[in-house]
């Protein structure tokens, strides 16, 4: 076996197995023979060519940015209350003045909630960028990225975890736990709220006795 540092045969020594076996095995000079040896354990916990160290167990994972990241689509669910049944309950065969005041109703909510979602959206992405950043700071090398959360909140809450859960096992997997929570909790409060919106609509145009709206 030649040596590739000084093109020479190799001189005896512990070697790593040809087999691919994690241990070494001792090579004479002129071939392997059947003495064994454990890997030195220094050279077994070195770190993989790529891979991300593994965080101290004392080191901090989760941060008040996270969590407030995970929190932002519960802070939505109050903004389809604007959308209260009064705002579309008008008569459409009344005045002129009637009508356009509950469009401009209509259009004022509609805007606002907009608005609304678009400074929570922002708010998203800054929570992401802090939380990025304190990862950073507490040794993680490489975290997922915070730009992801342009896409939406999921996409980086997902992406942090898995890194993070990859770099301080077991731990790192909170969020997405919480995450799925808080959309499951949404979900349903906006269900019911839904059901009970289409049933105060319906009811007052049928008290209303105007059925025009709703013929098909």
């Amino acid at each position: 076996m030649t040596d590739a540092r000084t093109g020479g045969p190799t001189p005896p020594g512990w070697l790593p197995d040809p087999t691919g076996a994690a241990q070494l095995r001792w090579w004479n000079g002129h071939d392997w023979t059947d003495d064994y040896a454990p890997v030195p354990q220094a050279a077994q916990g070195a770190p993989v060519p790529g891979e991300r160290p593994r965080l101290p167990d004392t080191t901090p994972v989760y941060n008040v940015w996270i969590w407030l990241v995970v929190a932002v689509p519960f802070l939505s669910i109050p903004l389809i209350f604007l959308f209260s049944p009064g705002v579309f309950e008008f008569n459409p065969t009344g005045s002129r003045a009637e009508i356009a005041h509950a469009t401009a109703s209509i259009l004022v909510v509609s805007l606002t909630v907009g608005a609304l979602s678009w400074v929570l959206w922002a708010l998203t992405v800054l929570f992401a960028y802090l939380d990025w950043r304190e990862l950073k700071r507490s040794g993680v090398e490489r975290p997922f990225h915070w730009a992801w959360a342009f896409l939406y909140a999921v996409v980086y809450v997902i992406g942090r975890s898995v890194i993070v859960h990859r770099v301080a096992r077991p731990r790192g997997l909170a969020p997405i736990w919480w995450l799925i929570g808080v959309t499951v909790v949404s979900l349903v409060i906006a269900i019911i709220w839904s059901i009970g919106f289409i049933s105060s609509i319906l009811e007052y145009y049928y008290n209303s006795g105007y059925t025009g709206a709703l013929a098909i």
